[in-house]
């Protein structure tokens, strides 16, 4: 049996790939922050492993990693923008940049099989039509800085150790369990009130993605 981590298993994203290993019959390991809100794994009580540590602390988190020791590792935890508002950056560089990181080292002497890195679009910075995977990265916010930079720490680790690491950068991911205060979980909510929606700015496009599609 694949024994697998999941960070960021209690949020959108990573509560669906939970549940998606689960049905593969792996073995499931989900860091969870003390305290956090597990209510999108609620109903999987007894079919996941908790693992409790904050990716912030860089000790708890190798401890969980090496207790753990996954065949693979899908790395979903960050501080991420949510209806327009940053972080703080402290805790973006602590999270996106500190997290993965330590993540990566510990999993450089287990030698996994797979690590999987979840970056984002912000990587990329603004952009003008549909963006291919070899666009440069030129990010202007912090998000998106930490998390190129976490890429590619995540490239040199592969590089060196010779570890398997793949970074991948979903765009606009929607679904079921999506937090309320993203944008088609807002519309959705306006429209059964009959009330109107302030855009971020209306001159952006997005592609959508749909969530069983990214797992």
């Amino acid at each position: 049996m694949t024994t697998v981590l999941v960070t960021g298993a209690t949020g959108f994203v990573g509560s669906h790939v939970v549940r998606d290993q689960i049905r593969r019959g792996a073995e499931v390991h989900a860091l969870v922050r003390p305290g956090g809100d597990e209510r999108r794994l609620a109903d999987l009580d007894g079919a996941y492993t908790r693992v409790v540590a904050d990716v912030r602390d860089h000790d708890a988190l190798t401890a969980g990693a090496r207790a753990v020791a996954p065949d693979r590792v899908f790395h979903l935890a960050a501080a991420a923008m949510h209806a327009g508002r940053s972080p703080a950056a402290d805790e973006l560089i602590a999270t996106n940049l500190g997290g993965t990181v330590a993540l990566l080292d510990a999993c450089r002497e287990l030698g996994v099989e797979a690590f999987v890195n979840v970056g984002d679009a912000f990587e990329y910075g603004p952009g003008v039509g549909a963006l291919p995977e070899t666009a440069p990265c030129r990010p202007t916010s912090l998000d998106g800085i930490t998390k190129l930079a976490a890429a590619l720490y995540g490239s040199a680790v592969a590089a060196a150790a010779a570890l398997p690491v793949v970074t991948i950068r979903p765009f606009s991911i929607v679904g079921r369990d999506d937090d309320p205060r993203r944008l088609v979980p807002r519309l959705v909510e306006s429209a059964r009130a009959g009330a109107t929606i302030e855009l971020s700015d209306p001159r952006i496009t997005r592609d959508f993605v749909a969530v069983a599609d990214g797992v």
